[in-house]
């Protein structure tokens, strides 16, 4: 092709890139609009079927926000096969050379939202690299779908023939792929993307990024406060096994906890938390993702910071409240039912209570208690916190449930911390209501005597 000439209503004005497949150019409509056409090289086999699964493709379920559209199309064969789509700024020249780690991570959320979004309904991009990413009128989206596998899509892919991003392909992408579960493969590819962007380099390193290699950690190259738990992420979602991979949504979740308005920093004056933080940062680059016993150290970690952390400061604000009660603790505390039920993988203790009792023959009591249920080997953790109030009323026993807060994370990341705060939150929004019920039970008492 070349400058100049007209695909439909559309004069090429300078080519943008070329592939094996095909070429991208430049070109403007006779009102002025520009926009980018890609051109089909080969029309025939494998290449022409592709290319019109992916116009199908964006022209049926491809079409949303986060995803660059399709404005014009020839796939008559009776000259060129081509479509049109909106002019876009690719990610790396709309980040700019001096992208801040928080826009970087911004951008990945998005994205990974998108293709989140696309995994539920069964459709998978595997293509996913720097090159493949663009910002599109202020939103960041994705294009050329030539890989995508979508439910009504033509099967074409040959047994033994690797498909896929050759420096981003996840590894059974080059053996499988017809029988890969191309979601996974997209986790992979997403996570080598996010790391070469974050690190500043055109091609990520072969393999596993171990968070304990220091050739591919991110805090050896980023002052970013999210850095441990992004070398922890990527780590999970290379693993060369798929089933140990994240699924998208749990990638997109974790990303968004990173760049959530209202996430709390760390107040660097606190030299009880700093410490804390660097401990756990230096402690998790040495866990082995096969080795059990850092598994468990991990999942204690997290249990000692959920009970030194939150459940005790919140036990001890009421005890300061209530300076008449006795304490008593740890005591078994009645947790929420669903919590129970859960299956996990972590043996050991997983619920602290403690309990408020008043004097004399008043017998009202008040219980506050955390439970943490780790639900697999990933370090998928339900986290649970409760304050009931209680009253003897004559040996029938009557309960009131001031607070019932659970909420899903992953062990030793962003989230977790999030959940953390929200815990001490719920702790904290619930201390009045829990005084206002002790007081109610004990009039009750009092007059009952």
């Amino acid at each position: 092709m070349n400058s100049g000439e007209a695909l439909g209503q559309w004069r090429l004005v300078d080519r943008l890139g070329r592939g094996g497949n095909g070429e991208v150019w430049r070109c403007v409509s006779p009102d002025g609009e520009q926009a980018a056409v890609k051109i089909l090289i080969h029309q025939h086999g494998e290449r022409l079927g592709r290319f019109r699964n992916e116009v199908d493709f964006l022209l049926g379920p491809g079409r949303r926000l986060g995803v660059v559209p399709i404005l014009d199309h020839e796939l008559s064969g009776r000259g060129k096969v081509w479509y049109a789509m909106p002019l876009a700024v690719p990610i790396r020249t709309a980040l700019g050379s001096a992208a801040e780690p928080h826009e970087i991570v911004q951008a990945m959320a998005t994205i990974s939202a998108t293709l989140a979004g696309l995994a539920k309904e069964k459709i998978s991009h595997r293509d996913i690299k720097p090159d493949n990413l663009l910002r599109l009128d202020g939103v960041w989206s994705i294009g050329d779908f030539g890989l995508v596998k979508y439910p009504a899509s033509r099967p074409l892919t040959r047994h033994g023939r690797k498909l896929g991003p050759t420096d981003f392909m996840a590894p059974e992408m080059r053996e499988s792929p017809d029988t890969a579960d191309a979601e996974l493969a997209d986790t992979y590819s997403v996570a080598k993307t996010l790391w070469v962007l974050l690190a500043g380099l055109n091609l990520p390193f072969p393999g596993q990024h171990r968070a304990d290699d220091e050739i591919c950690r991110l805090t050896a190259r980023l002052d970013y406060r999210w850095a441990p738990q992004l070398d922890l992420l990527i780590e999970r979602c290379t693993f060369n096994d798929p089933g140990k991979r994240p699924r998208m949504r749990e990638i997109a979740i974790e990303l968004a906890a990173m760049v959530q308005p209202g996430t709390k920093v760390i107040d660097m004056e606190d030299t009880s938390g700093l410490e804390r933080r660097i401990a756990e940062m230096t402690e998790r680059h040495r866990r082995r993702d096969e080795d059990r016993n850092l598994f468990n150290n991990s999942v204690a970690r997290a249990w000692h910071r959920l009970t030194e952390e939150v459940a005790q400061p919140a036990y001890w604000e009421l005890a300061r409240c209530l300076p008449n009660f006795s304490t008593r603790h740890p005591v078994d505390v009645a947790m929420p039912r669903a919590l129970l039920t859960l299956p996990s993988a972590y043996i050991g203790a997983e619920t602290w209570g403690g309990m408020l009792l008043a004097p004399g023959d008043l017998d009202v009591r008040i219980e506050l208690g955390v439970s943490l249920r780790v639900n697999d080997e990933a370090g998928r953790a339900t986290i649970g916190a409760v304050v009931n109030v209680h009253r003897f009323n004559g040996g029938r026993g009557m309960g009131v449930s001031i607070l019932e807060h659970m909420s899903e994370a992953i062990v030793g990341s962003a989230r977790f911390d999030v959940t953390l705060g929200d815990c001490r939150a719920a702790f904290a929004a619930c201390l009045a209501e829990a005084l206002v019920k002790v007081t109610e039970a004990i009039e009750a008492e009092a007059a009952r005597r």
